[in-house]
């Protein structure tokens, strides 16, 4: 599966999780850590269109903007809440992170944007800051990207590649 990567490509960069649309390669993220040795995290999802799948439904993977958008928001306030807490403080630290980045996705006048370069083609690079780093996201046509991580949004966000994962 063709992912979304750092160009040039970063030695310290891993796979972190792929995923599979009706068995067809659909995701990848990568987590790489930065010239300023912060991790980020980038997600590809490629689009595969509303297919018809094996069960005889129709299905696919929502890739607008603000749905990119929220994945970034949420998974960046996801990996802040603390393991081991009791259940019902879980449930509630998680509903609270969704609707947050529900309401910072839809917020599109706090995003700004910088170019992000892919194999010679120019791409807006939404992002935004929040207490606990960044978020941003991309769309290239063929694939989406979300990123989070720590501190600002890192430069290698600015030049990325397409890479077959061979996932």
């Amino acid at each position: 599966m063709l992912a979304i990567v750092p160009d040039p490509w970063i030695a310290e960069t891993n796979v972190i999780g792929t995923g599979t649309d009706d068995g067809v390669p659909s995701d990848a993220s990568i987590e790489v850590r930065s010239a300023d040795r912060l991790l980020f995290t980038v997600r590809t999802l490629v689009r595969l269109g509303e297919r018809v799948g094996s069960a005889g439904l129709p299905h696919g993977t929502v890739t607008d903007s603000v749905s990119i958008a929220a994945l970034a928001a949420s998974s960046l306030m996801l990996r802040a809440i603390p393991p081991g807490l009791p259940r019902e403080d879980m449930m509630k630290r998680m509903d609270a992170a969704d609707d947050t980045s529900q309401s910072l996705a839809r917020d599109r006048g706090g995003w700004a944007f910088v170019p992000m370069d892919v194999a010679g083609t120019t791409y807006a690079l939404w992002h935004r800051s929040h207490p606990l780093g960044f978020i941003a996201h991309a769309d290239l046509g063929s694939h989406v990207m979300a990123a989070w991580g720590e501190g600002n949004i890192p430069p290698e966000l600015s030049n990325m590649q397409l890479r077959d994962l061979a996932v």
